[in-house]
């Protein structure tokens, strides 16, 4: 997450360039996701697309009205938790490195949005029937609460992938490198598994070989789920 280059921020500046032509005038709200007790966490792939940013408990909202029209919700720096579970930018990183035009803490992020809303006639958002829709849906309500009477109980909400999705099917210059390094990547890495593979190896041996191979070539991740079977 350290290591965005210019030219990759700058696909997501352009990225976000083409979500705020296509809301118009409604606002976007984007969750990275939250951090599971044991799995590793993957940020929600439409923030990830959207705004460049990993961590986890992050929101980003578009709002083409305001003044500062992306703004992101992050937890803070803390460098006694960044030593057990990694490096955080900060409010400060994520708007020196990711280009945000204002940021705030995470813990704002609901007694702010109302306000973020000014003007828009619609929230794209993807509902998840948890906690958080509730509260999203709450700060809307004390929005529209504050707008007087307009025969509106609360904005409509449409799926932020509507238009999060008909973006990615297009692909840029960047996008295209990208998928040629990653199908390389991976399709050496299997090439080495079946290479080094002998009788007797069980799952996890195998899983090694595979993986040794992803990130000694400095992958973040792997890209998907391995099923590895033997036997």
């Amino acid at each position: 997450m350290k290591n965005r280059t210019y030219s990759e921020l700058q696909e997501f500046k352009n990225r976000r360039a083409n979500i705020f032509a296509s809301l118009k005038d409604s606002v976007m709200i984007l969750f990275s996701g939250e951090e599971g007790a044991w799995e590793r966490f993957r940020a929600d792939s439409s923030f990830v697309y959207a705004t460049g940013f990993e961590e986890p408990e992050a929101i980003a909202v578009f709002a083409p009205k305001m003044d500062k029209p992306f703004q992101m919700f992050v937890r803070p720096r803390d460098p006694a938790k960044e030593i057990w579970d990694g490096y955080r930018y900060g409010l400060e990183g994520a708007q020196s490195v990711f280009g945000a035009d204002a940021t705030h803490d995470i813990k704002e992020f609901y007694n702010i949005l109302p306000s973020l809303l000014v003007g828009t006639d619609r929230v794209f958002y993807s509902l998840q029937g948890n906690e958080r829709d509730i509260n999203v849906i709450r700060a809307i309500k004390h929005y529209v609460s504050t707008q007087g009477r307009t025969g509106r109980g609360v904005l409509p909400i449409f799926d932020s992938k509507d238009i999060i999705g008909e973006l990615r099917v297009i692909k840029s210059k960047q996008e295209i490198e990208w998928m040629k390094e990653s199908c390389e990547l991976s399709a050496q890495a299997h090439k080495n598994l079946m290479k080094n593979v002998k009788a007797g190896m069980n799952e996890k041996q195998m899983q090694a070989i595979l993986f040794d191979e992803f990130y000694s070539r400095n992958a973040h991740r792997e890209g998907y789920f391995s099923i590895i079977a033997a036997g």
